[in-house]
C-alpha cells in the first residue's frame, strides 16, 4: 500500500483541500482509493470517481504543486516499449480527475543518459522543470491553464561542472 497526499486551494468554492491517494494491491492488479478532506465542511470523503487506473506510478520527486485551482501528480504508465509520463490534475471545485496533454514531454533533444522532470508553479502557472543528468535544464510554463498547446519555454541552462 502507498499513499500519496497534497493539500490545496481551490478560489472558486474558497475551500482548502487535503486529497489523499492510497494505492491497493488488489490481485490480479491495483487500486486506486482516493479521500478528501475538505476544511469548509470538516470532514473527509471517497471520491467515485476514480484515478486513472492505467497509471502505475507517482512521482516522489514532486512538491505541492497546486495551480489554478487543481492539484498535480506526475505519473507513469508502463507500457510494453517504454515508461511514459502524463500530468495529472484533480480539480479541487468538482473533485474529478484528469490527464493534462503534455505534448513535448521530453523537452531536451539530442541526450544521453537520464532524464528527470519535475513539477512546480512558476507565476501562479503549472511549470516542468525537465533536466538531464549532464547538467542541461529547461523550464516550460503552461501559459494557459488547460490548453496543452500553450506549454512555452521560459529559459534553459547548464548547471555548472
Amino acid at each position: 500500500m502507498a499513499n500519496h497526499v497534497r493539500f490545496g486551494y481551490d478560489p472558486k468554492t474558497d475551500d482548502y483541500k487535503v486529497v489523499k491517494l492510497t494505492r491497493i494491491l488488489q490481485p490480479p492488479g491495483m487500486i486506486w482509493q482516493v479521500e478528501v478532506y475538505s476544511m469548509k465542511k470538516g470532514s473527509w470523503e471517497f471520491i467515485i470517481q476514480t484515478f486513472p487506473l492505467h497509471l502505475t506510478q507517482i512521482s516522489d520527486l514532486d512538491d505541492e504543486t497546486c495551480a489554478d485551482g487543481h492539484l498535480h501528480w506526475l505519473c507513469y504508465c508502463d507500457d510494453l516499449e517504454q515508461k511514459q509520463e502524463t500530468i495529472v490534475a484533480f480539480d479541487l471545485g468538482v473533485d474529478t480527475f484528469n490527464e493534462i496533454l503534455f505534448q513535448v514531454l521530453y523537452f531536451i533533444t539530442n541526450h544521453h543518459g537520464s532524464r528527470f522532470n519535475y513539477l512546480g508553479v512558476l507565476a501562479g502557472k503549472l511549470c516542468v522543470m525537465s533536466c538531464v543528468d549532464h547538467g542541461e535544464c529547461e523550464v516550460w510554463v503552461m501559459d494557459e491553464y488547460g490548453v496543452a498547446e500553450s506549454w512555452v519555454k521560459q529559459t534553459s541552462c547548464v548547471f555548472p561542472v
